[in-house]
């Protein structure tokens, strides 16, 4: 019983957190302007980070807040905030927490392929893939900044 109350509790604990080695799927996202961005677009030699979101969910906005407060951390990798809300409401996201002033990407996902694609179940859902295109981790939910971080720091 032990044993079994052991490995429920250590299956909870990780729940949240998948960890592979599969390569970013192909896609095409939209910026804030319009414009197409795809696997060509991903800078060649630095990790990804995907944090795919929903502009009314509190969890995204906490999570976008808090990797503004650490965007020094960031640098060398690229990354890029992504929904499939409506472009309007994505702005005002972006202008809420100046994302983009920061150096990272907005982008709409107009077709839902993200979810699938991305196997996001719910927002926000955090993906990190390493500077050879491999995925790193995909959190669901918002990590801490030091989980975060320290699997940022892994993809490198």
């Amino acid at each position: 019983m032990k044993y079994l109350l052991c490995a429920i509790v250590l299956t909870a604990a990780f729940a949240s957190c998948q960890i592979s080695h599969s390569p970013i799927p192909n896609f095409t996202f939209y910026d804030l302007d319009g414009n197409a961005k795809t696997n060509a677009d991903l800078i060649t030699g630095k990790p990804t980070v995907l944090v795919f979101f929903h502009p009314k969910c509190e969890h995204c906005q906490t999570e976008a807040d808090s990797m503004v407060q650490y965007v020094t951390a960031f640098e060398g990798a690229q990354v890029a905030f992504i929904s499939a809300d409506t472009v309007a409401h994505i702005a005002v996201f972006d202008s809420t927490y100046q994302l983009r002033a920061h150096g990272f990407e907005v982008w709409h996902d107009p077709q839902r392929i993200g979810k699938p694609k991305f196997e996001v179940k719910d927002a926000p859902t955090v993906v990190v893939y390493s500077a050879a295109r491999e995925l790193v981790v995909r959190f669901r939910g918002a990590p801490t900044m030091a989980q975060l971080l320290e699997k940022l720091k892994e993809a490198k």
